[in-house]
């Protein structure tokens, strides 16, 4: 028998492992990570290249997702020295992850590995599915806000900046006007000064707190309707 057909298997075992149990990091498994990312990146689909410890697209290379590809690799070398093979003999290892439409909270996962002769070695479907909702990536809208409690910013601009992001959204206009209540008290000043900014600083961080929990509690309920 062709000893290559040992291989056949590996495929499918990789993916078990890499979405077991034992693959936990910090907030959840590796498909709740997959998931909660790609929700926020309106990501469909991933690839994790297991041998160059990258993924496509960029946006989804992170920490989570990269930090157990070394154990993947570890697995790959053990099996093919076991099956007589040198542990460089796979030189290809893909995981095809896709989101399904239908559900957000379900990926489809597909191995593909290949070796130095050019043979192809691909796993059936795997489906797995999320359970736990959680944030991946700090909000932009954050990012940019925050900016403002650390310098100098003309009163009328900053107004702007809240105006455009938070327009349409009932359910932010009120923590909104917490906000430009506290800075247009200093209306009259064009520019924000140093002690400005030292007064207004922790809390108007404490108000952007406010508005990440209100954001995080929006997309939980949005999760939970799917």
């Amino acid at each position: 028998m062709d000893k290559r057909k040992k291989l056949n298997g590996l495929p499918y075992n990789l993916i078990q492992q890499y979405f077991s149990t034992l693959f936990y990091y910090d907030k959840g498994y590796m498909v709740d990570w997959i998931c909660n990312a790609a929700r926020e990146k309106s990501v469909m689909g991933v690839q994790i290249d297991i041998i160059n410890k990258t993924a496509i697209p960029k946006d989804m290379q992170i920490v989570p997702l990269m930090g157990y590809l070394s154990l993947l690799q570890e697995t790959i070398k053990k099996e093919l020295t076991k099956n007589g093979f040198t542990d460089d003999f796979i030189v290809k290892a893909i995981f095809e992850i896709y989101i399904s439409p239908e559900n957000l909270n379900i990926v489809i996962v597909v191995a593909t590995l290949a070796d130095k002769d050019g043979n192809i070695y691909r796993s059936k479907p795997y489906e797995a599915m999320s359970f736990v909702y959680f944030q991946v990536f700090k909000s932009i809208i954050l990012k940019r806000l925050r900016i403002f409690s650390v310098r100098q910013i003309n009163t009328n601009q900053f107004n702007k900046e809240i105006n455009y992001y938070f327009k349409n959204n009932n359910e932010l206009e009120e923590l909104k006007n917490k906000i430009k209540n506290n800075v247009n008290i200093y209306e009259n000043s064009e520019i924000w000064d140093i002690k400005f900014q030292k007064t207004i600083t922790q809390k108007y961080i404490t108000f952007l707190n406010e508005l990440e929990n209100i954001s995080i509690e929006t997309e939980k309920t949005a999760y939970n309707k799917q």
